[in-house]
């Protein structure tokens, strides 16, 4: 995968000005310009289960399928997300961890499996970020169609969110 990951573009806004600074954005995320910018530890990036800072994010998003980002990458316009901003999925936390500098996303399809998703890798919670910004701890148990349905902007379904 070429370029850098949507979490460099956040660098700004989470009091990472500098760090932000030292990426040479028009590098990929792995090219010499930018590996020691990318494997600065950052606790904005680790998961609320980390034990420390670290260079892995479980924080991840979706895209293309009718998620909230697009296959080109190109911004989304809020007036697209007809499900609503607190029922659309922005960010998940993933089983699996990536460098937070790299661009790996999941590429989301009605038809093909989701991803594992947990906090610390265990089977307990997760947390969802929507897109207004809110976030929600969800368990392992709520319903795929329900996932589904918040992974999608403009599915037209009504999400029924479980109470825990």
């Amino acid at each position: 995968q070429q370029g850098l990951s949507f979490r460099v573009g956040l660098l700004p806004y989470i009091e990472q000005d500098q760090l932000f600074r030292r990426f040479d954005l028009t590098k990929a995320w792995d090219a010499p310009e930018n590996i020691a910018a990318g494997q600065t530890n950052l606790m904005q990036y680790s998961g609320p289960a980390a034990l420390g800072p670290t260079n892995q994010t479980p924080y991840r998003v979706f895209y293309g399928g009718g998620a909230l980002f697009e296959t080109d990458g190109k911004p989304v316009n809020f007036t697209k997300v007809t499900d609503g901003t607190s029922n659309t999925i922005m960010a998940v936390t993933a089983v699996e961890t990536v460098p937070w500098a790299k661009p790996q996303e999941f590429a989301y399809s009605k038809t093909t499996p989701l991803p594992p998703l947990a906090l610390n890798g265990g089977a307990v919670k997760y947390l969802l970020l929507m897109a207004d910004g809110s976030t929600r701890f969800v368990t392992p148990a709520i319903s795929e169609t329900v996932l589904r349905q918040a992974i999608e902007k403009a599915d037209g379904a009504v999400i029924n969110w479980p109470f825990e």
